[in-house]
């Protein structure tokens, strides 16, 4: 992972830290997969052999099912899956294509019927409404919403308001920066957590910024986040608030990318009322923010790269009215 974007200083740093430590810890906001494997009778198979293939970089697990018929496969990246259950005697089954989503908890169950070894069935898996693995309330926004929605400035934490249970906060922070609150908690409970790496801008339990975030990766370089807002798991405990599990794209077997030019100008703008009445001019306003995302394999199967890049020009004119002493007021003094 490597975002390449227009900050300070201190914040470069940080960012290069969030990347490195970023690779070593990811796993700490990934999926998992788990279910049971039954035959026609629903008697649990002992044994079974369950492969989890991500279709995008060929990633492979492989695991038995106990004595109960459970099975798991945690620690999976976010992406599409398929996920193949066999036993001896029995024809396969396979759902062909599963959308694991960051920080999801997938359940897949599988029936096996009696056939030959060449034999499969193929399992539609429709979209659960709910998450039964986990007690947790909260909700993921996808890619492509983070992506076609307008979003004033290109903050993808401003969509984190489309979750229920969240509202912008205010009195702690402004509130064009992303920072909202989650179950009635202050804004600055909120804790964003980028591939598993804690991206909060706070200390000690307060503000100490005009944001909810400390880097702000770019929106092309999101995959999706999820916004859980009620019954956290213990492991997330830092903050009384909602926690953000943000998800950044990677590189696959496929090479991709995207390039984006977005423009704001004053052509429609009103003067301002005082400068109006002085006769002066509209000041001028333009901002360009452009950039763009790549990513590819190194080697197929095994190794990736993706990067990203944002860049924003903006030029601004003001307008002051201030009020002087005429020239009578002067002879006084």
């Amino acid at each position: 992972m490597i975002n390449c974007l227009p900050m300070e200083r201190r914040d470069i740093l940080f960012g290069i830290v969030v990347g490195l430590v970023g690779v070593a810890c990811a796993n700490a906001q990934t999926g998992a997969i788990q279910g049971v494997v039954q035959d026609q009778s629903e008697a649990a198979i002992v044994g079974a052999r369950v492969v989890v293939v991500n279709l995008d970089t060929g990633l492979r697990r492989e695991t038995t099912t106990n004595e109960t018929g459970f099975y798991t496969a945690p620690s999976l990246p976010v992406g599409w899956y398929k996920v193949t259950a066999t036993a001896p005697g029995l024809a396969a089954a396979e759902v062909p294509k599963l959308k694991l989503d960051v920080n999801q908890t997938a359940r897949i169950d599988f029936s096996l019927k009696p056939g030959a070894v060449t034999e499969s069935i193929y399992v539609t898996a429709a979209a659960a409404l709910l998450d039964s693995e986990t007690s947790t309330v909260g909700q993921v926004i996808e890619n492509k919403r983070i992506v076609e929605m307008p979003l004033n400035g290109r903050n993808y934490l401003e969509l984190a308001r489309l979750a229920a249970g969240t509202t912008a906060a205010r009195g702690s922070r402004p509130e064009g920066e992303g920072v909202f609150s989650a179950g009635g908690q202050h804004g600055y409970q909120v804790q964003v957590n980028v591939d598993g790496v804690d991206n909060s801008l706070t200390y000690s339990g307060g503000p100490i910024g005009f944001e909810a975030q400390a880097v702000k990766p770019s929106v092309d370089a999101v995959g999706e986040f999820r916004v859980v807002t009620n019954n956290l798991s213990a492991e997330y405990g830092n903050r009384m608030g909602g926690q953000v599990f943000v998800n950044i794209k990677s590189g696959t077997n496929e090479l991709h990318g995207s390039l984006f030019e977005f423009l704001r100008n004053s052509n429609l703008d009103g003067t301002n009322f005082f400068a109006n009445r002085a006769g002066s001019s509209k000041p001028p306003y333009r901002q360009n923010q452009f950039g763009g995302t790549v990513g590819g394999p190194i080697r197929k199967d095994r190794t990736f790269f993706f990067g990203s890049f944002e860049g924003t020009r903006t030029r601004l004119g003001q307008s002051y009215t201030a009020t002087v002493p005429v020239e009578e007021v002067e002879k006084r003094f």
